[in-house]
């Protein structure tokens, strides 16, 4: 979950996995995983702007190995 705590602080300087662009559920037993990055406006969650100003998007850089990859724009 260092992806998402890394996102809501990009936004707004602190540490909350509802304000963060993604949202990350485990969906049964097998603990199979999927990753939401949020692309439009909808409750409180703030929009992914690709972490603007970084070399790339922080949630790639500090997630799990190979969890998140970033391959030049998430557009």
């Amino acid at each position: 979950m260092i992806c998402v705590m890394v996102c809501s602080f990009h936004h707004a300087r602190r540490f909350d996995r509802k304000i963060s662009s993604i949202e990350v559920n485990n969906f049964n037993k097998e603990r199979e995983i999927q990753v939401h990055i949020q692309r439009e406006a909808e409750g409180k969650r703030e929009l992914c702007d690709e972490c603007r100003g970084e070399e790339e998007p922080l949630c790639a850089r500090y997630c799990a190995p190979q969890a998140i990859i970033f391959q030049g724009t998430l557009k």
